[in-house]
């Protein structure tokens, strides 16, 4: 997977190596939001370690963009911490969207995920959405 970014990530899972119950993911700082990028699976085995990812994250102040276009399976675990992950953004005061692939979509609709925080069908366009919420605070501070 080529990086969005040239900044180094945050911090890794074990180094950047895939965990052998198939998940890998990268955390990136960039200049106007953190992002998480997540491949393989989010499940039982797993969802502890992305859910702890996900509350460093909240924790830094900037936007929270979690990609998972490229995720193959999510469970309710899964879904337990992005749920998570969006009330710990929201109590920061800390805007949280999620990049989706159609499966986890169709997932997220299924159990109104839609309702609780923004899901968008790529990268560019989520960040679209968090630099056009900052345009009118930025108008105003100027």
């Amino acid at each position: 997977m080529t990086p969005v970014s040239r900044e180094p990530p945050l911090f890794r899972a074990r180094g950047g190596e895939s965990f052998p119950d198939g998940l890998h993911y990268k955390v990136f700082r960039l200049p106007d939001v953190s992002l998480i990028t997540v491949q393989g699976e989010i499940d039982l085995a797993n969802a502890h370690v992305f859910g702890s990812a996900l509350s460093q994250l909240s924790s830094r102040g900037l936007p929270v963009l979690v990609d998972l276009t490229k995720i193959q399976y999510i469970d309710s675990t899964g879904i337990h911490a992005l749920l998570r992950a969006h009330e710990q953004c929201r109590t920061n005061g800390v805007p949280f969207a999620v990049a989706t692939n159609r499966l986890v979509q169709r997932i997220c609709a299924a159990v109104s995920l839609d309702h609780k925080f923004r899901i968008f069908a790529n990268i560019p366009l989520a960040r679209g959405h968090f630099a056009a919420r900052r345009r009118p605070r930025d108008a105003e501070v100027s």
